[in-house]
C-alpha cells in the first residue's frame, strides 16, 4: 500500500487530539492523590480531637507537634491540587 503525503498530517492531527485526554487523565490522577491525603490528614486529627481529653500533658504535647506536622501536610495537599487545577479550567474556558 503506497503511503500517501497526507499520512502525516492526519498522524499529527490525530496526536493533538489526544495530548489533551493524557493531560486531563494526569491532573484527575492526581487530584486523587491530594483528595486521598488531605482526607487522611483530616482522619487523623479527628482522632486527636477525640482523644484529647484523655491524654496526659507529654502526649498532648506529643499530639501538638504532630498536628503541626497534619497542618504543614494539609497545606502541601489543598496547594498542589489547587494548581494542578488551574491549567485544566484555563484550558477548558478558552475552548
Amino acid at each position: 500500500m503506497p503511503i500517501d503525503s497526507s499520512t502525516g498530517v492526519i498522524a499529527h492531527a490525530i496526536q493533538l487530539a489526544v495530548a489533551p485526554v493524557f493531560l486531563l487523565s494526569g491532573i484527575g490522577g492526581l487530584l486523587g492523590v491530594m483528595a486521598n491525603r488531605l482526607a487522611r490528614v483530616i482522619d487523623r486529627a479527628r482522632s486527636f480531637e477525640s482523644g484529647w481529653p484523655q491524654l496526659d500533658a507529654d502526649a498532648r504535647h506529643a499530639a501538638r507537634r504532630e498536628m503541626l506536622i497534619l497542618e504543614r501536610r494539609r497545606r502541601c495537599a489543598a496547594g498542589r491540587s489547587i494548581t494542578a487545577r488551574r491549567p485544566r479550567c484555563s484550558s477548558a474556558s478558552s475552548s
